[in-house]
């Protein structure tokens, strides 16, 4: 009987566990496909080496286009306001799904002619029309909400 019975549980465990893989599997791919589109920057805050942080009045928008489960194309285009002057930014390039999770994902980007590499980017908020993500550099760390 108890050859049975642990005969059982190792089945379940083992259906429960081929469960969570194939979900967990599929996990990054939905997470892409909800990125995938055009959105528009609602807000943008800069924060610097120090921790300081500001707000800048903000129009522009990022474009993800997936090429396949965990990459794809992304295409950011904005400019914001500091102390009267217009400040434009324009970059693209392609984004990776680190470590097989959706929350952190690495850039590589062409940025004024110039090609470098933002490693552990966030998506903080993800929902079917809000994202919101932010992107640490040498200089400091971008925090972008996005509206689809």
């Amino acid at each position: 009987m108890r050859s049975m019975w642990n005969s059982y549980i190792l089945k379940t465990i083992s259906l429960f566990g081929l469960v969570l893989f194939v979900l967990g599997c599929n996990k990054v791919e939905r997470f892409n496909k909800r990125l995938s589109g055009n959105w528009t920057i609602e807000q943008f805050q800069f924060t610097n080496q120090n921790g300081l942080s500001y707000y800048y009045p903000v129009e522009g928008e990022i474009i993800f286009t997936p090429e396949d489960d965990t990459s794809g194309k992304y295409s950011l285009d904005y400019s914001y306001v500091v102390d009267g002057n217009t400040i434009q930014n324009s970059e693209s390039g392609r984004y990776v799904f680190a470590y097989g999770d959706q929350e952190f994902y690495d850039l590589y980007r062409t940025k004024d002619g110039i090609q470098d590499t933002i490693k552990n980017a966030r998506v903080i908020l993800l929902t079917k029309t809000d994202l919101r993500t932010e992107m640490t550099e040498f200089i400091g760390r971008r925090t972008f909400v996005f509206v689809k």
